[in-house]
């Protein structure tokens, strides 16, 4: 996910003066010309802490790499455990701050950032894991139900009771489509049912979880 990250942030700075050149509306019929700004200003919206050792931990690593290596063109900011209710008044308080770019990091984000790039036309964003999208509004996420698919083949071919067990964050499209390629039925003389669980962002049943599916089989 962080490689993905770094990409885009590269791409929103091709994609901010292309944008802006065919979207600029013209006065009196006379197209303005549009210069690019000399600074792309890229806010990322999070869903937990940058401290989660998980999805927010690895956009927050992506963040600081670009950073890193695009700062003499580059200024990037960042706020973290937003709510689905608060994302609304954070990208607001981002334009007002001048931001150009947003990334909203969250499935849960989807609808109040399709709303928000309406609102704000003269802004990018782009949102993770979903799938509206508009003339300033992108999706991203990386293909991974291949791998996940070969997973559910090992997982089948090494399980001693037929039974795989997937532990689920949330149950989101692209969540569903995973469990549904690691917990497939496995050709040959035996069978492995699966089972999924939702819901794991609070950190102690993230932790139990996997102690009670063992214990399950």
């Amino acid at each position: 996910m962080g490689y993905i990250l770094v990409g885009l942030v590269i791409g929103a700075a091709i994609g901010v003066g292309a944008f802006y050149a065919l979207y600029q509306p013209s006065q009196a019929g006379v197209q303005q010309q549009y210069t690019p700004p000399e600074t792309i200003k890229a806010a990322f919206v999070y869903v937990g802490p940058i401290g989660d050792v998980g999805w927010t931990h690895a956009h927050e690593i992506a963040r600081q790499v670009v950073q890193n290596l695009y700062g003499e063109w580059l200024v990037t900011d960042y706020r973290e455990s937003v709510t689905k209710e608060g994302v609304g008044s954070v990208i607001d308080e981002f334009v007002k701050q001048g931001f150009n770019v947003i990334f909203t990091t969250s499935f849960d984000f989807m609808d109040p950032t399709y709303e928000k790039a309406k609102q704000y036309p003269n802004v990018m964003f782009f949102h993770c894991s979903g799938y509206k999208r508009a003339p300033n509004m992108g999706t991203y996420f990386a293909d991974l139900y291949q791998v996940y698919y070969l997973n559910g083949l090992i997982a089948g071919a090494l399980t001693k009771t037929g039974k795989l067990g997937y532990i689920a964050a949330h149950t989101i499209p692209e969540v569903v489509r995973h469990h549904q390629r690691i917990c497939h039925r496995r050709d040959g003389d035996g069978q492995a049912t699966g089972q999924g669980h939702n819901g794991l962002r609070d950190k102690d049943r993230r932790l139990g979880r996997p102690r009670k599916s063992y214990r399950s089989g």
